[in-house]
């Protein structure tokens, strides 16, 4: 994939996060820790598309802004009449940045396999 690609998949994912967690209203819930699983999963996407479009970038940084970004949300959130800071999404929100870190790790790896075959 394009590194122009990765970069636009990145922003629009961090467009997401942004908009999702910093609304006024949350997320109707359908079921049980939805919202968790928003959390997760919108942390995990964030950390993965930020470790392979900027590879350069040190990830302990990668880390370091996400929870950064998180603990910015979820003290808004502390703000905001309708929403609430919650221990329990921020938990969430390390599940997501330690998941992405995963992935991304599996990402490069199998990069690093096709390129030792050689077959790009």
């Amino acid at each position: 994939m394009g590194r122009i690609v990765l970069v636009v998949l990145f922003l629009a994912v961090l467009a997401s996060v942004l908009l999702g967690g910093l609304s006024p209203k949350p997320l109707p819930q359908v079921f049980a820790y939805q919202d968790w699983l928003y959390h997760a999963a919108a942390f995990a996407a964030l950390v993965f598309f930020a470790r392979v479009a900027f590879p350069r970038t040190l990830t302990f940084w990668t880390v370091l802004y996400c929870l950064l970004l998180a603990l910015l949300i979820e003290f808004v959130h502390g703000l905001m009449p309708a929403r609430t800071a919650s221990v329990g999404d921020m938990f969430a929100n390390v599940v997501g940045v330690l998941l992405g870190m995963g992935l991304a790790l599996l990402w490069k790896r199998r990069l690093l396999l096709r390129e030792a075959a050689g077959d790009y």
